[in-house]
């Protein structure tokens, strides 16, 4: 049987979970700061299961990624076959209750890096210490996370979400405007964080690049002369729940990963970070990596991902894993957060990830 650890177990991590031991016999491990806090979901989940006649194994240890030792003693005591890391420094959703959370929500989603990423950073820094090789899925923005991990030769394998919650809208869209079955469509779309999430939202990618390529039994469709008119009715028609409620559609994506590590053949997924590659792709299960035809068209994917990442407010990763803002970015978290952000350094990232915490808390 296969051994699932999981770090943080809020509602994305219950949620995925309770997906894949629907659906598969895993052995499931989860790490999380206090017990007490989480034994309610983890006895819900097998207990919800036990209705289906699935008995899930799942055991816990409290620990925290800021303790190296004790999370490196648990890593070799488990021997994972694979990971999911879906711990933030904090959600950002803590402060949806707020008067202020409109101006936070106007901060472009770059900016979130130095919260989101620090405890990533910290389990592939303890599973290079300690030369543990296993499958890192990781949840906290991997659009960006990875590929500064990659410059370390420490990346995840892969992350969820993202430019993956949108394809599902995307082939429903497509298959509405050429009447044809959505499940005949062979579909391939690429793009950074900043174009799946307002997708959506609003049926646009607020000028983002995306990539998108369909075709139905070997006949390409005529996706770019129709491209805006499928993406507008992504959310005229096709438009979903979102926020804390939606976040299902990002625990499918994670539950579709895992599943297809697992073996489940579900066909050509989308997922970003994969292989520390900057944004979002479609997957090829069978290599793990990105699903292409020719090189041309993964250097136009690339290269797609790349420009995306400044409509998130980042200006570029540079070679030594430092993640440089735009200025859009900085001047919105100087006016709504009262801090500089002109770049951080992945030995930073903890400094001004606390700092932007402590800042929250005061909201």
């Amino acid at each position: 049987m296969k051994r699932l650890l999981v770090f943080g177990f809020g509602n994305l991590a219950y949620e995925t979970l309770r997906i894949v031991t629907a659906r598969t016999n895993i052995e499931l491990w989860i790490i999380s700061r206090n017990y007490e806090s989480v034994k309610k979901r983890i006895n819900h989940l097998k207990l919800t299961n036990a209705q289906i006649n699935k008995y899930s194994i799942i055991k816990f240890k409290e620990g925290d990624l800021n303790n190296s030792d004790q999370i490196s003693t648990y890593l070799s005591e488990i021997s994972p076959d694979y990971i999911l890391q879906t711990a933030p420094l904090r959600p950002l959703w803590k402060n949806s209750n707020s008067k202020r959370y409109a101006e936070l929500k106007s901060v472009l989603p770059g900016a979130w890096y130095p919260f989101l990423a620090p405890n990533t950073i910290k389990l592939m820094k303890i599973l290079n210490d300690i030369k543990i090789k296993t499958d890192v899925i990781n949840a906290c923005y991997p659009d960006v996370t990875n590929p500064v991990l990659k410059r370390y030769d420490m990346s995840p394998s892969i992350g969820i979400g993202n430019i993956a919650n949108s394809v599902p809208a995307i082939k429903y869209s497509i298959a509405d405007f050429f009447n044809v079955n959505p499940e005949k469509i062979n579909l391939k779309v690429a793009g950074h964080h900043a174009a799946g999430f307002p997708i959506t939202r609003s049926g646009t990618t607020n000028g983002a690049p995306i990539y998108i390529k369909a075709n139905i039994e070997g006949r390409s469709l005529d996706i770019e002369s129709n491209k805006n008119f499928i993406l507008k009715n992504t959310y005229h028609k096709f438009q979903r729940i979102t926020g804390l409620e939606g976040q299902t559609m990002t625990a499918h994506s994670a539950a579709s990963v895992i599943l297809t590590k697992l073996g489940f053949n579900l066909g050509n997924i989308h997922a970003p970070g994969i292989n520390g590659l900057e944004g979002g792709y479609p997957i090829n299960p069978s290599t793990n990596s990105v699903h292409y035809d020719n090189h041309n068209e993964l250097n136009e994917m690339i290269r797609v991902n790349i420009e995306g990442q400044k409509y998130d407010g980042i200006e570029k990763i540079d070679a030594e894993g430092t993640v440089h803002f735009t200025k859009q970015c900085q001047d919105s978290v100087r006016s709504i957060l009262g801090m500089p952000l002109e770049s951080c350094k992945i030995n930073d990232i903890d400094i001004v990830g606390n700092e932007m915490n402590r800042i929250l808390d005061s909201f």
